[in-house]
């Protein structure tokens, strides 16, 4: 387990649990969990609290897993929870449901309890890649425009989006091509 977001890209491990458990949540769940995706915990409830709150990122057989608490992009919430993520050219990366707009705030708060689960189905249809700078927690959507600088070193990838159709949604497009960049970034870590 990392302390710190940094402690990622140092490969500093602050503790180390072999009792930890995983599981993914399903759709529904993620819906009415609060954006968490993913479920880590142990039998000790002091140790759970600190999964929960403390721990930056868990390790688990080679798989990062980012905690989102405290995590926001542009006054937005990520939810309390832990999101699949790797580390590449010094930046944290994770894939996650899209935050709310302005808008979907408004209404859910407006609405209440129904509004929001219907605001929370429609984001759950849809993910995306984002970008976190683990010095400063900024973190930032991946667009089409950076997609193009991470696959700089990788021509024959850049080339193929640069002759995809531009008919297909931009966000597919970079979700698509992100896996592809981190299938080819993670082999060479």
């Amino acid at each position: 387990m990392y302390e710190s977001y940094t402690d990622v890209l140092t490969g500093h491990v602050a503790t180390v649990l072999p009792d930890l458990q995983i599981h993914r949540r399903t759709t529904n769940q993620v819906w009415s969990s609060g954006n968490r995706e993913y479920k880590i915990f142990t039998e000790d409830k002091a140790t759970n609290k600190k999964i929960k709150k403390e721990f930056a990122a868990i390790l688990i057989n080679d798989t990062l897993y980012l905690n989102t608490h405290k995590l926001k992009c542009k006054r937005k919430s990520f939810g309390n929870g832990h999101v699949y993520a790797f580390a590449a050219v010094g930046s944290l990366f994770f894939k996650t449901y899209p935050l709310p707009s302005d808008g979907a705030v408004l209404l859910s708060s407006l609405t209440g309890g129904i509004g929001a689960g219907i605001e929370s189905a429609n984001r759950i249809k849809k993910s995306a890649y984002y970008e976190m700078n683990p010095e400063n927690k900024k973190i930032v959507l991946i667009k089409v425009d950076r997609l193009k600088e991470l696959l700089a070193d990788y021509p024959e990838l850049l080339s193929d989006l640069e002759r995809e159709d531009p008919n297909i949604p931009k966000q597919e497009l970079v979700n698509a091509y992100m896996e592809l960049w981190r299938e080819q970034v993670t082999d060479t870590i």
